[in-house]
C-alpha cells in the first residue's frame, strides 16, 4: 500500500478514483501500467527513468514487453549460472576438492571462452590492438579481472543513468570519455575511428546489443549516438 501511495505522490501511477474512506481504485488500464512498472523494477530500473519511458509519446506496450522479456531472460540465465556456481562451491567445500578456474565465478564455460577468443583472433588477431590487449591482460590475476569487469559494468551503468540527459549531454559524454580512456589505458591504443567502429558493433552485433540492453532497452542505440557525437567533437 505504501508503494502505491508513493507512486501516486511522484505521479508515476495515479489511482482512477479515491473513495471517501481513502481506498484507491484502479482501472484495468492503470493495472496494466502497474504491471509494466513492476517488470521494470525487477530489472532494477530507477523510478524516474520508468516514469520517462512510460510517458514517451512513442511508447509501445507490446514492444516494451518484448524488450523486458529479453532482459528478464538474460537475468534468469545469469542467476542460473550463479546458482550453479553456489552448488558447485558447496560440493567442492564438502569434498575438499578445489574448483577449476573457469568454475569459480559462474561465468562462461571454457568452450565458450575459447569460441569467443577464437572469434576475436579471426577478427582482430593480426592487428596491433589485439596483440596489445593480450599482452596487457595476460598478467592479470583473478582479482584484477574481477575488478576490471566491475569497473566496466559501472561505466555502462553510468551511461545508462545519463540517458535522461541526452546522448550529447555532459553526463553522457563524460561516461563515454571514461570508456575511451579505459580502453586505451587497460587494453590497447584505440583511435577515434576504431572507437566509432566498436560503437557500431554495439547495435549490429546481437550479443553486444543484448549485453547493453541488460542495463536499458535503448542503451545500444543511445551509446552509438553518444560515441558518434564524442568522436565528431574530438576529431
Amino acid at each position: 500500500m505504501r508503494t502505491l501511495h508513493y507512486y501516486d505522490a511522484i505521479d508515476l501511477l495515479k489511482p482512477s478514483e479515491v473513495a471517501e474512506n481513502g481506498y484507491r481504485h484502479y482501472t484495468a488500464e492503470a493495472l496494466d501500467r502497474l504491471q509494466q512498472i513492476l517488470f521494470f523494477r525487477e530489472l532494477k530500473f530507477p523510478l524516474e527513468r520508468i516514469k520517462q519511458i512510460l510517458a514517451a509519446p512513442d511508447f509501445n506496450r507490446t514492444a516494451m514487453l518484448e524488450h523486458q522479456r529479453e532482459l528478464l531472460q538474460l537475468e534468469r540465465d545469469r542467476l542460473d549460472q550463479v546458482l550453479q556456481t553456489v552448488d558447485k562451491t558447496l560440493i567442492s567445500i564438502s569434498q575438499q576438492q578445489p574448483m577449476q578456474d573457469e568454475e569459480l565465478y559462474g561465468g562462461l564455460s571454457r568452450q565458450k571462452i575459447d569460441e569467443y577468443t577464437e572469434e576475436a583472433r579471426e577478427r582482430w588477431g593480426n592487428t596491433k590492438a589485439f596483440k596489445q590487449s593480450q599482452d596487457r591482460l595476460k598478467g592479470c590475476s583473478k582479482e584484477q579481472y574481477a575488478a576490471l569487469a566491475k569497473e566496466s559494468e559501472e561505466l555502462v551503468q553510468e551511461l545508462a543513468d545519463a540517458m535522461e540527459h541526452g546522448f550529447d549531454s555532459p553526463e553522457a559524454q563524460a561516461a563515454i570519455d571514461r570508456n575511451f580512456q579505459m580502453i586505451n589505458e587497460r587494453f590497447y591504443d584505440c583511435s577515434l575511428e576504431m572507437f566509432h567502429n566498436l560503437a557500431i558493433m554495439t547495435t549490429e552485433d546481437q550479443r553486444f546489443a543484448d549485453y547493453y540492453r541488460r542495463f536499458h532497452p535503448d542503451l545500444p542505440e543511445f551509446r552509438r549516438k553518444a560515441v558518434e557525437f564524442y568522436c565528431a567533437a574530438s576529431g
